[in-house]
């Protein structure tokens, strides 16, 4: 049957047509329906938007995740003893895709900072902080609305 609508209208149509059907038998053929099935499968494929992540150049735009090494010793069935590091730092470069790998103690703020710095210190970040001082300057010597 082409060109079926949902639930309700089909059991409508079923029952003008035929005797006897009644609406768990249509909620059968709607759920084998290969048609609905297919049409699915297309507006969920459509639907799908990807929004790139844009870089301009190597460490401009980077992502940095924490891992939990209990989690992974945990699954492999491995013991934790004599093991001094317990998180892992996961830094990425979304330009070239390149990752690097530290592993970490614990996972405070001065620990964490001490590893990060080393991908901070760039021409990137420099200009970036170079347009935040900038943009600052040109805030505050901006007359003010109120006279």
């Amino acid at each position: 049957m082409q060109n079926h609508v949902r639930r309700i209208g089909l059991y409508k149509r079923f029952s003008q047509e035929f005797h006897g059907i009644t609406e768990k038998v249509c909620n059968i053929f709607l759920q084998r329906c290969e048609e609905c099935h297919l049409r699915k499968a297309k507006k969920s494929i459509k639907s799908l938007v990807v929004k790139p992540i844009f870089s301009t150049g190597y460490l401009s735009r980077c992502q940095a995740d924490l891992i939990y090494f209990k989690d992974m010793l945990w699954k492999h069935n491995m013991s934790e003893s004599g093991i001094p590091y317990r998180w892992l730092l996961v830094y990425q470069d979304h330009f070239t895709t390149f990752i690097q790998l530290r592993p970490l103690m614990n996972k405070g703020a001065e620990e964490v900072a001490y590893f990060c710095k080393i991908f901070f210190v760039n021409s990137a970040f420099l200009t970036f902080c170079r347009v935040i001082i900038e943009e600052i300057i040109r805030i505050t010597t901006l007359t003010p609305l109120y006279v």
